[in-house]
């Protein structure tokens, strides 16, 4: 089903060039459509009796997110992503932290309002956020690497 979305998209673009742009838009809206997620689940956080309904976004990104790497993986290893903090990737690490450290600070204030569980939970938000910003990048350089010696090794067969 996917691959005959892809040929069909490839074939009404034909030419490569449009075909490439299709795929930076794509990139562009994948970018976006995590900020919009972001702030869905700051919306569900802020409007829903339970507040954790708000991470039903963020799981359903999450999962189609795995899906379409594992699916990329088959072909082409893992891309290293920059790090955080480097000039590319500053922009959109701030607007991330900002948009989560929002959603955590909701979500801890809705499921108690008590202000020993919401620094509790905003510290031990901060430091997961922090934690996955300093692994991320090296377990995805990691990951780059196996794989691209893996479909080295399976070209040489």
């Amino acid at each position: 089903m996917i691959q005959q979305t892809i040929r069909a998209t490839e074939r009404a673009l034909g030419d490569e060039f449009h075909i490439r742009k299709y795929h930076e838009a794509s990139t562009y809206t994948l970018t976006l459509a995590m900020y919009l997620t972001l702030i869905g689940c700051i919306a569900i956080a802020v409007l829903a009796d339970n507040p954790w309904l708000s991470f039903i976004p963020l799981a359903t990104v999450g999962i189609a997110n795995s899906i379409g790497t594992s699916r990329m993986r088959k072909e082409i290893p893992v891309p290293v992503i920059p790090k955080p903090f480097s000039p590319a990737m500053r922009k959109h690490t701030v607007v991330t932290l900002i948009l989560t450290f929002i959603w955590l600070l909701i979500f801890s204030w809705k499921l108690d309002g008590s202000s020993s569980f919401i620094n509790g939970g905003i510290i031990g938000g901060i430091v997961g956020v922090v934690v996955v910003l300093l692994i991320a990048p090296v377990y995805n350089r990691k990951q780059h690497k196996r794989d691209t010696a893996r479909i080295d090794a399976e070209l040489e067969d």
